[in-house]
C-alpha cells in the first residue's frame, strides 16, 4: 500500500466513524479511493471486508449506549433542572435534553429528586445515566466524562444581609471566605485578595450554610447555585455582595462507560442552532426564574440610579434602553427584597402574638429574672395570682431582689454561673405568699443571653395541694402500717401471682429482711416450697370471691394455724388482692 493510499484510508475511516455509517455503497467513492491505493481486485475485496467489520464495531459501540436516558433531578437545581410546582421536571436542561433526545432518538426518564452527592453515587453505580449542570472540576470523580459546555454561571461573593463595605477590597480585607473544594476560587482569592483567608468547605451548600450561620465572613459560589439555594426553605439571610471575573462552565456529566453517548451528544450540541440555544438560556438564566438573593440597594442609591438613568437616556440615546433594562432588574430585585422583608415582619408579628397568648394564658407561672439584680423583668398573670398579689403590688415585690420577698432564688443563682442554654429543675422550692404562708413549687429554668444582659427564664408550678395530699397519704399509710404492726397475729396481703404485697411478719421472724424486701411468693416465705400448695386457699378465694376459714400445719415450725382468707376489692368490685389473718393455735405442735 503506497503512502497516498494510507492517507486516503485514514480520511475514509474518520468519515465513516464520524457519521456512524458502516456501509460504503457509493461506488464512485470506493473505486476512486482503492484505485489510488493500487490494490488488486482480491485486495479490494479483503480491504472492503476489513472496513465493513471496523464500521460494524463502531456501530455496535454506538448501539451499546442506552436508548432511555435516566436523568438526575436535583431538588435545588433551579434553573438548570429541578421539580416544578406541579411536580414535573423543568429547567434549562429539560428543554435542551428534550431537543437533543428527539434528534438522537432517545427517551428521557427523570429520577426521583436527590442531593448532588447521592446522584453522583447513583451515576457511578449505573442507576442513572446523565447529570446535567456539573462543572468540570477536580471535585468530581475521575471516572466521569463531560460533554461540551452548554451554559455558564458567574462566580459571586455572598455575605449575610447587613454586612456593608464601600468596595470588594474592603469587604475581603482580612475576611474568612468559604470556598468549596471543587471551586477555582482559592487561586483567584490568593492572586486578587491576598489578605483574605480561604476556608475549605465540602460543597457549595456548606459554603452558604457557613456564611448564613456567621462561621465565615463571606463565600464564593456560582450565581445559579446561590439563587437556587436561597429559597424560603433554605438560606434567607444572604445577599450577593459582588461579582468576580470567574465563570463556571456547566456540562452534562456521564459515566466513562458512556463515552460513545457523550460524543453523540456533543455532535448534537454542535449542530444545534446558536440562536436556539441562546433563546433557551435567555428564558431560564434570568434571576427571576430562580429564588434570587437580592442585591441591597439604599434609598439614596436608588434615587441616584434613577437620575443617572434619565441623564444617560438624554445624552446617549440608545444606551438609555440598556440602562432602563438594568434598572428594571434592580427595581424588581428591590421589590422582591421589600416583599420578603414584609413577609418576615408579618411572620415575626404572628410569632409575637402566639407567644403573648401562650404567655398570658399559661396555667403555670412564668418569669424572666435578671441574674445581676435578681429582679423579675417580665412575668405573666399566673405568677402574680399564685402568690396572691394584684398587678400594682406584685410589680413592687419583683422590682427588688426576690430573696427579700421570701422567694427562693437558689435555682437562679446556680443557673447564673452556668453557660447559656443550660437547663435545670428543682422540686419543693418555697415561695412566700402574700398571706405569709409558703407555696411549694416545682421550678424549671434555662439560662439565656439576651442583648441587654443575662437572664433566667423560669417556669413555676404550684404543687402545694399535691404536696399536702402526698403528706396526708404518707401519714395515713404510716398510721395503717402502725396499726398492722400492733396486731399480735400475722396479717398478710397477696396479689394474684401470690406475691406478698404486705405483711407484718408476726411469728415469721425467720424470713430475712432481704427476702421481705423482694416481695417473695407466699409459698416460698411461709411454707419453704418452690411451687404453690396443692390446695391453695388464696387462689380459691380469687376464683370464688367468697371468704373462707382453714386449719393448716406449718411444716417449718410444726404449729397448727387458723387461717381466715377474704377478698380485697377495688371501687368497681373487682378482686385485686386477698388478705389473710393467721392465728397460731396453742398446744398444736406435732
Amino acid at each position: 500500500m503506497n503512502e497516498d493510499g494510507v492517507h486516503s484510508f485514514h480520511r475514509l475511516h474518520r468519515s465513516t466513524v464520524a457519521t456512524g455509517r458502516g456501509a460504503l455503497h457509493p461506488k464512485g467513492m470506493t473505486r476512486m479511493v482503492f484505485s489510488r491505493m493500487g490494490l488488486s481486485r482480491t485486495g479490494l475485496s479483503l480491504f472492503a471486508l476489513f472496513l465493513s467489520g471496523l464500521a460494524a464495531l463502531t456501530l455496535a459501540s454506538d448501539q451499546a449506549s442506552p436508548q432511555t436516558l435516566r436523568v438526575a433531578l436535583d431538588p435545588h437545581g433551579a434553573p438548570i433542572l429541578f421539580p416544578g410546582e406541579d411536580g414535573r421536571s423543568t429547567g434549562l436542561a429539560v428543554e435542551l435534553l428534550e431537543v437533543l433526545a428527539s434528534r438522537l432518538e432517545l427517551e428521557l426518564d427523570y429520577a426521583e429528586p436527590a442531593p448532588r452527592r447521592e446522584h453522583l453515587r447513583r451515576l457511578l453505580a449505573g442507576e442513572i445515566d446523565i447529570y446535567p449542570g456539573l462543572p468540570r472540576t477536580v471535585g468530581n470523580p475521575n471516572d466521569l466524562v463531560f460533554t461540551s459546555a452548554f451554559a455558564e454561571s458567574p462566580v459571586v461573593i455572598v455575605t449575610r444581609r447587613g454586612v456593608r463595605a464601600t468596595g470588594m477590597v474592603e469587604l475581603l480585607r482580612g475576611a474568612r471566605v468559604a470556598i468549596a473544594t471543587d471551586s477555582p476560587g482559592e487561586s483567584w482569592l490568593r492572586e486578587k485578595h491576598a489578605r483574605a483567608h480561604a476556608v475549605r468547605a465540602r460543597s457549595d451548600t456548606q459554603v452558604l450554610s457557613m456564611v448564613a450561620l456567621g462561621q465565615v465572613d463571606a463565600g464564593l459560589v456560582d450565581l445559579l447555585t446561590a439563587t437556587a439555594l436561597s429559597g424560603p426553605d433554605r438560606f434567607q439571610n444572604l445577599r450577593i455582595a459582588g461579582f468576580t471575573d470567574l465563570v463556571h462552565h456547566l456540562h452534562f456529566a456521564l459515566p466513562s462507560r458512556h463515552g460513545a453517548l457523550r460524543d453523540r451528544i456533543d455532535r448534537a450540541l454542535a449542530e444545534l442552532e446558536g440562536a436556539e440555544l441562546e433563546a433557551m438560556k435567555a428564558r431560564w438564566l434570568e434571576l427571576e426564574n430562580g429564588p434570587a438573593l437580592g442585591v441591597p440597594l439604599s434609598r439614596t442609591k436608588l434615587i441616584g440610579a434613577v437620575l443617572l438613568g434619565l441623564a444617560v437616556i438624554l445624552v446617549a440615546g440608545g444606551w438609555g434602553i440598556v440602562i432602563l433594562r438594568r434598572w428594571r432588574h434592580i427595581a424588581e430585585d428591590l421589590r422582591h427584597e421589600l416583599a420578603e422583608r414584609q413577609r418576615a415582619e408579618e411572620s415575626l408579628r404572628e410569632s409575637q402574638l402566639r407567644f403573648r397568648a401562650l404567655f398570658e394564658r399559661a396555667m403555670d407561672g412564668i418569669a424572666l429574672v435578671d441574674t445581676e439584680t435578681m429582679a423579675a423583668t417580665l412575668y405573666n398573670p399566673a405568677m402574680r395570682r399564685m402568690l396572691g398579689y394584684d398587678e400594682e403590688e406584685f410589680a413592687k415585690v419583683v422590682s427588688g431582689r426576690l430573696e427579700s420577698s421570701g422567694i427562693d432564688t437558689s435555682l437562679v443563682r446556680e443557673l447564673a454561673r452556668a453557660p447559656a442554654g443550660t437547663e435545670m429543675r428543682r422540686r419543693n422550692l418555697r415561695l412566700r405568699h402574700k398571706d405569709g404562708t409558703d407555696r411549694i413549687t416545682d421550678v424549671s429554668g434555662v439560662r439565656l443571653d439576651l442583648s441587654d444582659g443575662r437572664f433566667v427564664l423560669a417556669i413555676v408550678r404550684d404543687v402545694t395541694r399535691e404536696d399536702e395530699a402526698e403528706r396526708k397519704r404518707a401519714e395515713s399509710e404510716a398510721l395503717l402500717r402502725s396499726t398492722f404492726q400492733a396486731i399480735p397475729d400475722l396479717l398478710t396481703v397477696h396479689d394474684r401471682n401470690l406475691r406478698i404485697v404486705y405483711s407484718n411478719w408476726h411469728e415469721h421472724e425467720y424470713v430475712s429482711e432481704l427476702d421481705r424486701a423482694r416481695k417473695p411468693y407466699c409459698y416460698e416465705a411461709y411454707m419453704h416450697r418452690d411451687t404453690p400448695c396443692e390446695e391453695c386457699h388464696a387462689r380459691e378465694v380469687f376464683e370464688s370471691g367468697v371468704a373462707r376459714r382453714d386449719l393448716k400445719t406449718n411444716p417449718i415450725d410444726g404449729h397448727q394455724r387458723e387461717i381466715h382468707t377474704f377478698p380485697v376489692r377495688d371501687e368497681n368490685g373487682v378482686i385485686q388482692m386477698v388478705a389473710e389473718y393467721v392465728r397460731k393455735l396453742e398446744g398444736s405442735e406435732d
